[in-house]
Parts: structure tokens; C-alpha cells; sequence
């Protein structure tokens, strides 16, 4: 934690001179007829995006009030819920940042407790903004995160932290150090740690008192909201086979289908390499009991690169999954 320096117009100009890159404002949901805040980043992250270079001819701003900022340094992405994408970010380790109205005590809204606020990944909420914003708190992780694809324009699941808030706390994965972090919403402390045995690559999945968290070692975990402890775990595939992926050692089943939960039940997928089996489960949200499994999607025979070698092929999910009242997506 640090107190940070007041922005004026004319650091914040020289910071965009000086980086020719996004410059970033965030911003709260507050609900200003019952003077309630909500906590940015998920439950509504603003850019405000400058964009130079070849881009200048079609430059665009996102913009809300003026905020203090600290100086900001390049890096990774910062997802915006309302665009349903990522933009470049200059703050390399710039996760969580919690700001409200001024001159008033902010009471905290409703919670966003999963990717996108919802199982359908609306990106959506009802709460409106207030007229100004200050920054109240700022948390740093330790280290940017670590994408399985960084090459890949498709594959940018992990390219960022993707942070909920459920509980009064603040929670996000790490595909660094493997870790999920829950951070305290007023005052941005860190609350509790889980460590898993590979990358968290996906934001944890929150219902009642608990959280749903992916990993690539295979596994579903349970976490307690209040002080993280384990409640149960689940693994994807009875083998425990581990191998090199993405850098580093993981799964052969790694838990890639990002968890969502729709009523009491939490769903994820597993399995990267089709022709090894990819796995869909489906379990009570209290007990991590089994309602279903689905352990055969099927493959198709295909030309494969870079060469064009005929080999079996199929549904590899990686990516955050959907659902609704009739359809896993």
C-alpha cells in the first residue's frame, strides 16, 4: 500500500507525451440516489484510452473525472467488462484499483462474482456512476501475469488478471505464481492466499460463501471466502499424468475451461489436447459432488500444422465458459 500523489493536468500530459501509449482511468459503480459505490475493475472498469502512433487518426477516449493517479509504467492489459476486450495498459503491475466519490464515506455496492459479472459473460450491471471519483486504494501483484499464448491474437484468455468481488473481498488468479489472492475491498490488504500446484489462469467463479478456482494441475478447488481454506477439490481426469506446457509443468488435462456456476451447480472443462480426451464436469456447488460428466466430445480427422499431417483433432477448450438456463457454452 502507498499514498499516492494528486494528478494535474499537466503530469498527466507529459506522462501520455512521455509514453505514447493508453493511458488509464478507472472508475466506480455507484448508485447515486442511495449514494452507494461500487468497487471498479469488475464492477466497472473505465478506460480511459489515448491511442498514437498508427492509430492516431482515429483516436478515442473513454473518459470520467479526473482521479489521483500514480505514475504509470508500461505493461500487460487491463480488461475493460463493458467492451468485452482488452486494452494495452501503461501500468505493468496496475490490477485493482478502488476509487469513490469524494467527501463521502463510500458504501460498497453489489458484488461481481465472477468473469464479465454473470454466467452469461454480459459484461453487464444496473449501477450507475457517480459525478467523481478519488482513488482509494492500489494493490500490486508481484509479478505480470504469464499467458499461455503470447503470440496467439486468439488465445488471450490469460493476458491479464481478471479480478471478482464477492464477500467484501477482492479475489484474482495468477499464472505466475500460481497463486489466488483475496484482497480486503476497503482497504485493499491482502486478506488471504491459496497456492495451487500450476497456473490459475481464469478468475475464480463465487457462490455463497465460497469461490471455484481452475488450475492447470488438473483440478477444481473449493475455497472458502472467509480465509481461503480448501472445502473440497475435484480432478478432471483420474490420471495424474503431469507434462511440459506452455513453459511449464502442468496437467495433461490441465483445468482450462474457466468455471461458471448457474444455480448450485459450478462447471468447468479440462483437456488441451483433444486426442488425449477432454473432460466437462459438473458438480453440486456444496458437496463437489458429480451431477454429470461428459468424457467424450468426440474427434475429427484433420489436416494438422504446420505440415499438413492428417491426425485426430477436436474441442480443445480454453476459455471461459457460458450458461444458461438450457446450454453450456
Amino acid at each position: 500500500m502507498e499514498n499516492l500523489p494528486a494528478r494535474t493536468e499537466t503530469n498527466r500530459r507529459e506522462m501520455d507525451r512521455t509514453w505514447r501509449c493508453p493511458t488509464v482511468k478507472t472508475s466506480t459503480y455507484g448508485a447515486p440516489r442511495s449514494a452507494t459505490y461500487h468497487p471498479h475493475i469488475v464492477g466497472g472498469l473505465y478506460l480511459h484510452c489515448k491511442y498514437f502512433g498508427a492509430n492516431s487518426a482515429a483516436d478515442r477516449t473513454l473518459h470520467y473525472n479526473e482521479a489521483p493517479f500514480p505514475p504509470l509504467t508500461p505493461g500487460p492489459h487491463l480488461e475493460n467488462p463493458f467492451m468485452a476486450r482488452s486494452f494495452p495498459c501503461c501500468a505493468y503491475f496496475l490490477l485493482v484499483t478502488c476509487l469513490a466519490a469524494p467527501y463521502r464515506t463510500p458504501v460498497w455496492a453489489g458484488d461481481w462474482p465472477t468473469y464479465a459479472g454473470h454466467a452469461t459473460r454480459n459484461h453487464a450491471t444496473s449501477d450507475a456512476l457517480p459525478n467523481q471519483l478519488l482513488l482509494q486504494w492500489q494493490y500490486q501483484s508481484p509479478q505480470p501475469p504469464r499467458s499461455a499464448w503470447p503470440n496467439s491474437k486468439r488465445l488471450d484468455f490469460d493476458r491479464t488478471f481478471h479480478p471478482v468481488i464477492a464477500d467484501g473481498k477482492v479475489l484474482f488468479g495468477s499464472s505466475a505464481d500460481d497463486t489466488v489472492t483475496a484482497l480486503d475491498l476497503q482497504t485493499g490488504r491482502v486478506a488471504w492466499q491459496f497456492t495451487a500446484d500450476g497456473p490459475v489462469r481464469f478468475a475464480p467463479a463465487c457462490w455463497q460463501d465460497r469461490a471455484f478456482v481452475a488450475s492447470d494441475d488438473g483440478y477444481l478447488y473449493a475455497l472458502a471466502l472467509a480465509d481461503g481454506r480448501l472445502l473440497w477439490k475435484h480432478a478432471a481426469s483420474p490420471d495424474r499424468q503431469l507434462v511440459l506446457g506452455n513453459g511449464r509443468l502442468i496437467s495433461r488435462w490441465a483445468a482450462r475451461g474457466g468455471p461458471v456456476v448457474f444455480g448450485n451447480t459450478v462447471y468447468y472443462a479440462a483437456g488441451i489436447w483433444p486426442s488425449d480426451g477432454v473432460f466437462v464436469h459438473a458438480l453440486e456447488c456444496q458437496t463437489g459432488e458429480v451431477v454429470w460428466s461428459q468424457t467424450d466430445l468426440g474427434t475429427l480427422e484433420m489436416d494438422q500444422p504446420p505440415g499438413g499431417a492428417r491426425a485426430e483433432s477436436g474441442i480443445a477448450p480454453q476459455g471461459y465458459l457460458l450458461a444458461d438456463e438450457e446450454h453450456l457454452y
